[in-house]
């Protein structure tokens, strides 16, 4: 890239013509003339060395670089500087200007633009809603959690702040009780002063409008049958149902314990199933865990009333299932409740099928109506009975029987039975 110069003048001053002077003369002329072309020639030089000097002109540099006369300015902010500035030094500076002058306003107007300034401008990020969790409940950026007074005259209060962070404060309360008993004039005026320090320190506070319905404050509702929620001073607080402690008992029968909720589903108790059961050539295990065995081709009563208060009973009838005649299995599982008489019994042919009557009618091993549900996985058949919570199941040469304690507890008698 070129860079246009002020060219200086390098003709010299014109030599005067004496051509019919004698030569010795004309020598006494050129002598004469000499003193003014050396202060011509020493003037181009000075001009030169001031242009290269103003410019910079060196070896592989921009000439755009102009000279930095200010040492805080970084050398980055050379990359700022436009190339407008040059034609502030216009081309029409002759040699007859003396180089003190010009220097002075060349660098004032390479350097009053720096690009510093670009450094300094704010971001600023968008802003973001945000809210605090308290309880399972949002609170929106400064709002009132909760303020709340205990009875030791300490002062509890919680904030949402403007990064919905919530922040928690703990002081004594400074309110005291007015004295109702006034005895002379400077009490009255401290006792006036004390009521107006504690109406200037009450907030006014307002429902919980942020749930829906919105509730008022002081208002209490039920969520479901075991929970309650109350509105105080815009905060929910969820209370369950206040239930007894329960301990968990060691069951006789090495079972362990079920929980038996009461009518509300809220509040449980443990309690002891009664279990019995027995498998193959008659081998069976009472409610109380007891074990015993006996083959005899007979129907036995398994589970009775001894007071009919659900009319429930539970009978089985073996037969002799081997050619010998010593050993016998369960051939049917009689269940009498109510009205109805339940038999499940397996049918064995080339495979064994359980088969189910009630009343006599056979019915698929899938059935429920209002009293019974019958259920069965091709193996197994299983009898459940929800009004009274009795289980019976039955699976070719097995059976069980579950009753719940609190219906069946000392008032059952049969085989199975030792309680």
């Amino acid at each position: 890239q070129q860079l246009n110069l002020p060219q200086p003048q390098r003709q010299l001053l014109p030599l005067p013509q004496h051509q019919n002077l004698p030569l010795p003369q004309q020598l006494l002329q050129l002598l004469q003339h000499l003193p003014q072309q050396q202060a011509s020639l020493l003037s181009q030089i000075q001009q030169i060395h001031f242009n290269r000097k103003n410019y910079d002109i060196k070896p592989n540099h921009n000439p755009y670089h102009y000279p930095n006369n200010n040492p805080t300015t970084t050398p980055t902010t050379t990359h700022t500087t436009t190339p407008t500035t040059i034609p502030t030094t216009t081309p029409t500076t002759t040699h007859t200007t003396t180089p003190t002058t010009t220097p002075t306003n060349t660098p004032k107007t390479t350097h009053i633009t720096s690009p510093t300034p670009s450094t300094t401008i704010p971001t600023t990020n968008p802003t973001t809603l945000c809210f605090c969790t308290y309880k399972n409940l949002h609170f929106p950026a400064g709002s009132l959690i909760y303020n709340e007074t205990d009875g030791a005259g300490w002062c509890f209060t919680s904030y949402c702040n403007s990064s919905c962070v919530v922040e928690k404060q703990a002081r004594p309360s400074t309110v005291s009780t007015v004295s109702t008993t006034v005895s002379n004039v400077s009490t009255t005026t401290e006792a006036s002063h004390t009521a107006t320090s504690r109406l200037s320190s009450t907030t006014p506070y307002t429902g919980c409008e942020y749930v829906f319905p919105p509730r008022k404050d002081g208002e209490t509702w039920k969520t479901d049958n075991c929970t309650t929620q109350t509105c105080h001073r815009g905060v929910i607080t969820t209370t369950p149902v206040d239930c007894k402690s329960v301990e968990k008992p060691v069951c006789e029968n090495g079972y362990p314990p079920v929980k038996v909720y009461d009518e509300s589903g809220c509040c449980y108790q443990y309690e002891c199933e009664c279990i019995c059961y027995g498998w193959g050539d008659p081998h069976y295990v009472t409610f109380d865990g007891q074990y015993y065995s006996f083959q005899e081709n007979c129907t036995y009563v398994l589970i009775k009333e001894i007071v009919p208060l659900q009319n429930f009973s539970v009978i089985i009838d073996n037969y002799n299932c081997d050619p010998s005649g010593h050993a016998t299995c369960p051939q049917s599982l009689i269940v009498n409740y109510k009205s109805y008489k339940i038999v499940l019994t397996p049918k064995r042919l080339n495979v064994t099928t359980n088969m189910v009557y009630i009343n006599g009618n056979q019915i698929f091993p899938t059935f429920s109506n209002e009293d019974l549900m019958i259920t069965s996985t091709g193996v197994e058949l299983l009898l459940k009975i929800p009004a009274i919570k009795a289980t019976v199941m039955f699976k070719s040469l097995m059976f069980s029987v579950t009753l719940p304690n609190s219906l069946f507890y000392n008032n059952t008698e049969g085989s199975v039975v030792s309680m």
